[in-house]
């Protein structure tokens, strides 16, 4: 275990590789902001007994592992998030499931345009150039609504794949995020 001053110090100088593996250090959170770059957050508890966040940014290289760049401390907290996971709907047999079959994004997307449109874009993520984007849409059928999920590689070159397409529902949970202490 280290004493504070020399977390203080590991971090200040960005020197994640000082404090990983140690005893009293664990990995809480690695986000990949694009392919190569990513941030990881360690939880270490000091020889004094007190838990510090430091969240560390840098460049990944297969050849050569990560180049930390810059290091802060930061601190959790808790957001409510709403996500969407898969559902069935056996007895819809629709244009909509052919076009999701086809994985037709573009069917879904022209239904949000203008005042009047009847489908809603309610939720996207896009993890950058090569990585991973979900959407989904809001569609009313009848008297009920259905979201419609797609997911696939997003490309900033080229138009992005279109892996999978199915009928899903909105749940919450919550997560642990990490914001800088000034």
């Amino acid at each position: 275990m280290l004493t504070r001053q020399e977390v203080s110090e590991a971090v200040e100088n960005g020197r994640f590789y000082d404090l990983e593996g140690l005893e009293g250090v664990e990995t809480v959170s690695t986000v990949w902001h694009d392919k190569s770059y990513k941030s990881t957050v360690l939880k270490v508890l000091t020889t004094e007994n007190d838990i510090l966040y430091a969240e560390f940014r840098g460049n990944y290289n297969s050849w050569e592992g990560t180049e930390w760049e810059d290091a802060v401390f930061v601190e959790p907290f808790e957001k409510t998030v709403t996500d969407y996971r898969e559902i069935t709907l056996p007895d819809l047999e629709t244009e909509i499931i052919s076009e999701m079959r086809k994985l037709n994004y573009d069917y879904f997307e022209s239904k949000t345009y203008g005042k009047s449109a009847p489908y809603k874009n309610v939720y996207r993520e896009n993890w950058g150039d090569g990585n991973a984007i979900v959407v989904v849409f809001e569609v009313p059928l009848g008297n009920k609504t259905v979201y419609v999920k797609f997911e696939g590689t997003y490309s900033s070159w080229e138009d992005t794949i279109w892996s999978d397409a199915y009928f899903a529902e909105p749940y919450q949970h919550t997560e642990t995020k990490y914001k800088r202490i000034n």
